[in-house]
């Protein structure tokens, strides 16, 4: 944990200090800034670069103190990073320390949940009725995981599955 020990001294790294560690607001230090560390680490793991890089330490702590992280995958171009975990860390990096996770606690319940599986792709949720693909349009549009409900298949022209009831559920593709 990083610590201040005279209001406006400023005890930390570079790149992935909190803005109120930055900025040496020692009343305002608390686990949401332990949070924003390890939303820095997160963050550091998936692109290989800090939060907030600069090529000087004075950059660096001007782009703390003055502007939000940049997207983890505008950083990498080749190869997908999991949106999942790009979310909890974009989370985690909240400028604002109300909009992070409150608790360390919190933060690790998430990364556990990425990790227990289905995180890396997208989530969307549909409303009941709603066209989610049209495959006699365009067969090779998208792919879904059914993850919670139930999604009926069928087309006008074409039976879609060999399925005797034509639905899907958790788990199925």
């Amino acid at each position: 944990r990083s610590l201040c020990d005279i209001r406006g001294t400023v005890i930390g790294t570079p790149g992935y200090m909190a803005p109120e560690q930055a900025w040496g607001r020692t009343d305002e230090i608390d686990e949401r800034t332990d949070v924003f560390g390890l939303g820095g680490i997160l963050f550091h793991i998936l692109t290989g670069t800090a939060p907030y890089a600069g090529d000087t330490t004075s950059e660096s702590m001007m782009a703390t103190r003055s502007f939000e992280p940049r997207q983890p995958q505008a950083l990498v171009r080749d190869r997908r990073l999991p949106p999942g975990l790009c979310r909890i860390a974009m989370h985690a990096l909240s400028p604002n320390p109300a909009a992070r996770y409150a608790s360390v606690q919190d933060l690790r319940g998430e990364v556990e949940g990425f990790l227990r599986g289905g995180s890396f792709f997208d989530s969307r949720t549909f409303a009941a009725g709603e066209l989610i693909i049209d495959a006699f349009v365009d067969p090779n549009s998208e792919m879904f995981v059914v993850v919670e409900g139930e999604v009926d298949v069928w087309n006008d022209r074409y039976r879609l599955l060999q399925v005797p009831d034509e639905r899907l559920g958790p788990g199925e593709v």
